[in-house]
């Protein structure tokens, strides 16, 4: 007979058996994390979270003190209003601010943010400008567009700043509940709220290699102290900026002041940093991976709404990211998109949605608009009532003679021929029909319609009898002398027209200098007060200085640029104002 024994287990065998089979206990504390390596779905992310207005869910954040890995997030008011990410190369700059984007479109109301965005990066911010949250994008090759961006975030905090006083309203949340609250309020008819400025590429942006020779001056006067001014006063009126750069030495003096929160990826440099140098120096090699100002590591999410916890193939969810977005706020209201200039618009459209009454005020009448103006993207007013005479200047077919004929159409659109009448130089025929015979001053002996500098002696020499006789005025009417070409006046006689003077220096003479030249003969046209350009301009004349070169004329304050046809610089008593798109009015049918 054979037994079988069996072997007797040791206290610890039976113990170990006993939990590894039937142990129904808490799990043994694990004090450790695994480390960061693939970054969290937006969309995840967003379901462990629970959140205020601005606070932003963007990755997981390392807390080894406390044996945790927590949702991370980017609080965009009080002290951390505004943010700069700095670090190398293909290391996730461009990532971090598509998750923002993706991350606050999903978490908040199309008309409770908005992103306006210039992307000098990698251009795949570009991919979510269909996004209902996202007002518009600009590539760095599209300079038209990049100029209205910071425009009209700077026309949306003047406007702001205007309500801010007027209405007495102490600070931005304020302004915010009003403007959600209180239909009857101005802040109500406001159609964005917090605005989220994005720079992606500041080491480009903050030099002028991205604009064209001929648009450089813009960089120093124009670009950077906006920026800098947004800055500074952005995040009062709700305004945030969140600026990429590769080196933070591209980030100097007050631009780096005014952006509280830093954000550190992998280096460019390991002796440069934005927050700890010392702490930014252990960030490993792998894109995503960041340190903020709790100095702990951070994996910044993945901008994905398909729950894919990876960056691999983003390119693909843009489309589906887009649609979830509108889908969820599908019915809400959309705030609009950034304008841009017109290549052309009918001055007659600006025109009767300006009307005016011929029993109006002169003061209403010779408000004439003229075209749209850059920074609000609205009708562009000139008074030529405070301010009677007008100078174009501009290179051949750059839109002078096609600007005289639509200011010359506003005039007569807003006033009668017994309120205005016109004296027409044109040695070339370009304004023939550019004024109603009924609106032509009439002489027995002196044709007003000018073709020749014979008849402009005549002309001119029955004008100034007439401005000298008292009796003229009390025909209330304002005489409107326009000059196409001026050059050509200047090259026949310099001093033509110089015994009108006196009348285009005197305001209440009711006597408008409207005058085109060419670029290259701004500079003779302008100088002294003997010929009747320099009179004006020595009143200080409104000015249209439409495409040109520099070396046409140049002063610290302006210079001239290649534009598209009919844009102009506009220039007031002696200093730059706006860019307009003139009016356009079509010459008459033969």
């Amino acid at each position: 007979m054979t037994t079988t024994h069996t072997p007797q287990l040791t206290l610890r065998d039976a113990a170990l058996r006993v939990m590894a089979t039937g142990y129904n206990g808490p799990p043994a504390y694990i004090p450790w994390r695994p480390p960061l390596q693939n970054p969290t779905a937006v969309n995840n992310l967003i379901a462990a979270t629970t959140r205020h207005h601005l606070e932003i869910p963007m990755g997981i954040i390392d807390l080894p003190y406390h044996h945790k890995q927590l949702p991370w997030m980017v609080n965009l008011t009080g002290t951390t209003a505004s943010a700069a990410i700095g670090g190398a190369k293909q290391h996730g700059k461009t990532t971090f601010c598509e998750t923002l984007i993706v991350s606050t479109a999903a978490t908040h109301a199309p008309t409770d943010a908005q992103f306006f965005c210039l992307d000098f990066s990698a251009s795949r911010l570009v991919q979510l400008e269909a996004l209902p949250h996202v007002a518009g994008v600009a590539t760095r090759t599209d300079v038209p567009r990049i100029r209205r961006t910071v425009a009209e975030l700077k026309a949306i905090r003047d406007r702001r700043q205007t309500l801010f006083t007027t209405h007495r309203i102490p600070g931005w949340n304020t302004y915010r509940q009003l403007r959600t609250t209180n239909p009857d309020h101005p802040a109500a008819q406001d159609p964005y709220g917090d605005i989220v400025f994005i720079i992606d590429g500041w080491d480009v942006f903050s030099t002028d290699t991205w604009l064209p020779d001929q648009l450089k001056p813009d960089h120093d006067k124009f670009f950077l102290p906006t920026v800098e001014d947004l800055l500074n006063t952005g995040p009062d009126h709700g305004i945030h900026t969140v600026i990429t750069c590769t080196r933070w030495q591209s980030l100097r003096g007050k631009f780096r002041d005014n952006l509280p929160l830093k954000i550190d990826l992998h280096q460019a440099d390991e002796n440069d940093a934005g927050t700890d140098i010392r702490i930014a120096r252990t960030v490993p090699d792998k894109p995503g991976r960041a340190i903020s100002t709790e100095k702990q590591h951070i994996m910044i999410a993945a901008p994905r709404l398909d729950g894919q916890n990876t960056i691999a193939g983003i390119e693909d969810t843009y489309k589906h990211t887009i649609a979830t977005i509108a889908t969820q706020w599908s019915g809400h209201p959309t705030p609009p998109k950034l304008a841009v200039l017109p290549a052309q618009h009918p001055i007659r459209q600006l025109l009767d949605a300006n009307p005016t009454q011929p029993t109006d005020p002169r003061t209403t009448r010779w408000k004439i608009p003229i075209g749209i103006a850059e920074s609000t993207v609205g009708t562009a007013i000139l008074d030529l009532a405070e301010q009677p005479h007008l100078l174009v200047f501009g290179e051949p077919g750059s839109g002078k003679t096609t600007a005289a004929r639509a200011i010359a159409t506003a005039i007569t659109q807003r006033n009668t021929p017994q309120q205005v009448i016109f004296m027409i130089v044109d040695f070339r025929g370009g304004l023939k029909g550019a004024v109603p015979d009924d609106y032509m001053m009439v002489s027995p002996r002196t044709p007003f319609y000018v073709r020749n500098p014979k008849e402009l002696t005549q002309a001119v020499q029955d004008l100034e009898a007439g401005l000298s006789n008292p009796a003229r005025r009390t025909q209330g009417r304002d005489i409107v002398v326009l000059v196409d070409n001026w050059h050509q006046v200047l090259t026949a006689d310099p001093m033509a027209m110089q015994g009108l003077t006196d009348a285009i220096m005197t305001p209440e003479s009711g006597l408008h200098l409207i005058a085109t030249c060419l670029a290259s003969h701004m500079t003779p046209a302008t100088n002294g007060t003997r010929s009747a350009t320099g009179s004006a301009w020595s009143v200080g004349a409104h000015a249209l200085l439409l495409s040109g070169d520099k070396e046409n004329y140049y002063t610290r304050a302006f210079s001239f640029t290649k534009r598209p046809p009919g844009q102009a610089l506009y220039i007031n008593n002696s200093a730059p104002r706006d860019v307009i798109q003139i009016g356009y009015e079509p010459p008459p049918e033969n």
